[in-house]
């Protein structure tokens, strides 16, 4: 017997799903593992390092071991669950990473750790198989919103944490790609247009920059901290190129700023201090926590409504309806 695609995900064949909002909760809880694990290790390196009486460059191959052998793994298992059962896969790689997260749980061998984050580097696939198993399951008009929900988990778990929180501006030319190259299409507005909004997000972001790079992109204002700390690579290529090479912007506080601690600069984001890195709940965390806000998850923003080139609202797409927002906070989700 020839096994078929419509068989494959061991969850109800081409019937769509009978429960589709228990299964996507239920994905999205898996999707949230994926989260945690990815981001959960970085901020308490330090400590882990202390109770291991180690030292954070060694303790540090917990993070890195964990990412080699998801980049290694996580096609190999993406295989595996389109010519076998999804779900077969999906719980077998469930129970990897909770032996995985046990023995990190229980150890006190820095060796052990070390394999342990290996076998939770499993947890990288879920995600691309908990989208493969909503394709098979859920009818075509559901999709959108139930992907909206697993991206925003994603997102809203620990994603907004998963970045290098470098904050480069687009420069003035690449408005002017028609223009200026004689390809692709110029934008409606300019960098001039939108330079003050930048520099309101780099307020907020708190981004660390060096104000020399106003040479390349224009600046109404400095940055609101100093820059970072050239590395030795940096200073070698600022040297050959003082022109061309500038410390990258980036969102990690060079000082305090209320709990949150400085980056150590030591080019490399595994080693910032807990909360040096903006992230949306450090940043946004009253504003989420407000009655007056609303964060939507499962929504798909179509446009923003103007009105005297003012926005005053949103129209989205939430299971099929279309609605319009006069204040929301949308989470986009793609």
């Amino acid at each position: 017997m020839v096994e078929t695609d419509a068989t494959r995900s061991g969850l109800g064949g081409d019937a769509p799903a009978r429960r589709p909002g228990l299964l996507i909760a239920g994905l999205s809880v898996v999707v949230l593992t994926v989260a945690v694990l990815q981001t959960a290790v970085v901020p308490v390196l330090g400590i882990i390092a202390h109770q291991l009486n180690s030292s954070t460059v060694a303790v540090s191959w917990a993070v890195t071991a964990n990412l080699l052998a998801a980049a290694a793994t996580t096609p190999l298992i993406g295989r595996l669950a389109d010519l076998h059962s999804k779900k077969r896969v999906l719980l077998t790689v469930l129970v990897v990473v909770l032996f995985g997260s046990v023995l990190a749980a229980t150890t006190s061998s820095l060796a052990l750790l070390i394999i342990a984050r290996v076998l939770q580097a499993a947890s990288f696939a879920l995600y691309p198989i908990g989208v493969a198993i909503l394709r098979e399951e859920l009818d075509p008009d559901r999709m959108v919103s139930a992907m909206s929900v697993l991206s925003g988990t994603l997102g809203f778990g620990g994603g907004t944490n998963c970045w290098w929180a470098q904050t480069p501006r687009l420069s003035p030319n690449d408005f002017k790609m028609k223009t200026v190259y004689g390809v692709g299409q110029d934008w409606p507005i300019g960098y001039d247009d939108l330079e003050p909004y930048y520099l309101k997000a780099e307020q907020i972001m708190h981004v660390a920059g060096s104000d020399d790079i106003a040479l390349r992109h224009p600046r109404s204002g400095g940055y609101p901290p100093p820059p970072r700390a050239l590395s030795s690579v940096d200073k070698a290529m600022k040297a050959a190129m003082p022109d061309f090479h500038f410390a990258a912007p980036t969102a990690r506080l060079r000082v305090p700023v209320g709990a949150r601690g400085a980056c150590c600069d030591s080019a490399n984001a595994i080693f910032c201090p807990t909360e040096a890195k903006f992230t949306a709940l450090n940043t946004f965390g009253d504003l989420i926590a407000s009655p007056n806000v609303d964060v939507l998850t499962g929504a798909r923003v179509m446009a923003v409504e103007t009105a005297a080139r003012v926005a005053t609202g949103v129209r989205y797409q939430k299971a099929g309806k279309e609605h319009v927002a006069a204040t929301a906070f949308i989470r986009p989700s793609f």
